[in-house]
C-alpha cells in the first residue's frame, strides 16, 4: 500500500492505497480529493469539527482495488472499494461515493440530526453537493450531471417501493433507509434542488442553499446541539425570505411526489 496525506488549516486526509493498479492512480486520486476538500471547506466555511471535547482532526480514507465499487464511513474514517479496470459507470460511481461519505464528515458528523426524519436531508443534501463539487472542480461536466440525475437518481426516485406512499422524512424509520433509497437519497436530492432554486428564486440569486449549510455550521459545529425538521424549515425560511411550510408538509412529511 501507499499512503498520502493531504493537509488543510489542522485537518488531515490521510489516504491509504490498496493494490497496484489503485498505487498507480495515487496522483489522480489527491488531486480530485484535494479538489472536493477545498470545495467543502469553501462551501462549508471550515474544516470539520466534533462535538465538546472531541477532536476530529484526521481521516483516514482506505481505498482498496476490488472487483467491487462500495464504500462506507466508520467512525470518522472512510473504507472505499474501488475497482480501476471497471466500466466508466462504475468508475463514476466510486468516485461519487467517496465525495458523499466524505461530506458526511460536515454533514453528519459536524452538524448532527436528532432522528430518521432528518435522514433525507442527510443523505440527500449530501448527493446534491457531491454532484456540485465534482461539477465545481470540473471533474465531471453536465452532460455527466443530467446522465445521474436522470438515469440514476430520477429513475431510483420514481421506483422506489414507497413513491407516493410513503413519506421521505418516515422512509428511513428504524433506519430502514436503505430498503428506500430512491425515497431518502433520491427525494431527499430533489428537494434541496428544489429549495436551492426557490431560494435563488426568492431573493434574486443573493442567497441559495448554500447559505443555509454555512449558517448551520456557524451555528451548530463544535457544538454538542442536534438539528432536526423545525430547525431545518425555520433556517430555510430564513435564507430564502418566504415559506416552506406547505413544501414540506406535502413533499417531505407527505407522500407527494416532487
Amino acid at each position: 500500500h501507499e499512503e498520502i496525506a493531504i493537509q488543510r488549516d489542522g485537518f488531515t486526509l490521510n489516504f491509504v492505497l490498496g493494490g497496484d493498479k489503485v498505487r498507480r492512480e495515487a496522483s489522480r486520486f489527491v488531486n480530485v480529493a484535494s479538489g472536493v476538500l477545498d470545495y467543502y471547506i469553501n462551501m462549508m466555511g471550515g474544516i470539520p469539527k466534533a462535538g465538546p471535547g472531541k477532536e476530529l482532526k484526521y481521516s483516514l480514507v482506505i481505498i482498496s482495488q476490488s472487483e467491487l465499487v462500495d464504500g462506507e464511513v466508520i467512525g470518522n474514517h472512510l473504507s472505499m472499494f474501488m475497482n480501476p479496470d471497471g466500466n466508466p459507470m462504475d468508475q463514476m460511481m466510486g468516485w461519487f461515493m467517496f465525495a458523499h461519505e466524505f461530506f458526511h464528515l460536515w454533514n453528519g458528523k459536524t452538524l448532527r440530526f436528532a432522528d430518521t426524519t432528518t435522514d433525507w436531508f442527510k443523505e440527500g443534501i449530501s448527493n446534491y453537493y457531491t454532484i456540485k463539487a465534482h461539477k465545481q472542480t470540473e471533474f465531471i461536466n453536465e452532460d455527466v450531471v443530467l446522465t445521474m440525475l436522470n438515469h440514476l437518481f430520477y429513475q431510483k426516485y420514481i421506483q422506489d417501493p414507497g413513491y407516493g406512499s410513503l413519506s421521505p422524512s418516515q422512509a428511513a424509520s428504524g433506519f430502514d433507509k436503505d430498503n428506500h433509497w430512491g425515497l431518502v437519497y433520491g427525494g431527499g436530492l430533489f428537494a434541496g434542488i428544489a429549495m436551492d432554486m426557490e431560494i435563488r428564486q426568492r431573493t434574486g440569486n443573493s442567497a441559495s442553499l448554500d447559505d443555509v449549510m454555512r449558517d448551520f455550521y456557524r451555528e451548530y459545529a463544535g457544538s454538542d446541539q442536534t438539528i432536526d425538521s423545525t430547525d431545518i424549515l425555520a433556517k430555510v425560511n430564513q435564507v430564502g425570505n418566504t415559506d416552506f411550510s406547505a413544501f414540506m408538509r406535502s413533499h417531505i412529511d407527505g407522500t407527494v411526489p416532487i
